[in-house]
């Protein structure tokens, strides 16, 4: 009875976090442009933010304020003490390849604060999908919303790896270098 049960909990490490999957995108997502001088580049952020930049109606809007248009946000008055569940829940963000004049968005990530995360891929990266062996449809079935689920870090580095692989994101990258490369010499 005399047994403290918050010591072995607080004295822990959390097991299965996700704290590296946020800078592991965000580096990935600079390489690419590192790797094409700039002409296509990536962007890995919070998946309204990526909405509101591609619409010209919020153009030039605060964040707070596209939130609120969007229906993203709450309108409270600021509590005395913010609730703890915003901690764990890292939100919906995206991992999009972008030039000058196009974008195309690879898949959505809801970032949890422990795996397993789930990512939502674009349908034709979705179709392709392989892990060397069999079509990742196999594995994980085929849903209407194109769901893989991540487990690990090494996980999450591995599906990356298979999503780079697939003929669609190969082609639109080379396509968009091409057509960068082609409006320029006009």
């Amino acid at each position: 009875m005399g047994d403290n049960y918050w010591t072995d909990l607080v004295e822990g490490k959390i097991d299965n976090s996700t704290e590296g999957v946020k800078p592991y995108f965000e580096k990935r997502a600079k390489e690419l442009g590192e790797s094409t001088n700039g002409v296509v580049t990536a962007a890995f952020e919070k998946a309204f933010r990526l909405d509101a930049e591609n619409n010209p109606i919020l153009e030039g809007v605060s964040y707070v304020t596209q939130e609120l248009l969007m229906g993203t946000a709450s309108v409270t008055m600021p509590p005395k003490r913010k609730d703890a569940n915003n901690l764990y829940d890292g939100g919906l963000y995206a991992f999009e390849i972008r030039s000058a004049s196009y974008r195309f968005r690879v898949f959505k990530v809801k970032l949890e604060a422990v795996y397993p995360i789930s990512f939502e891929l674009d349908e034709g990266v979705y179709s392709e999908l392989d892990d060397g062996e069999k079509p990742i449809s196999a594995i994980y079935g085929k849903d209407d919303a194109n769901k893989v689920y991540a487990e690990s870090d090494e996980e999450v580095d591995s599906l990356f790896r298979a999503i780079l692989r697939t003929k669609k994101v190969r082609y639109l990258v080379v396509r968009l270098i091409e057509m960068t490369s082609e409006r320029e010499e006009r």
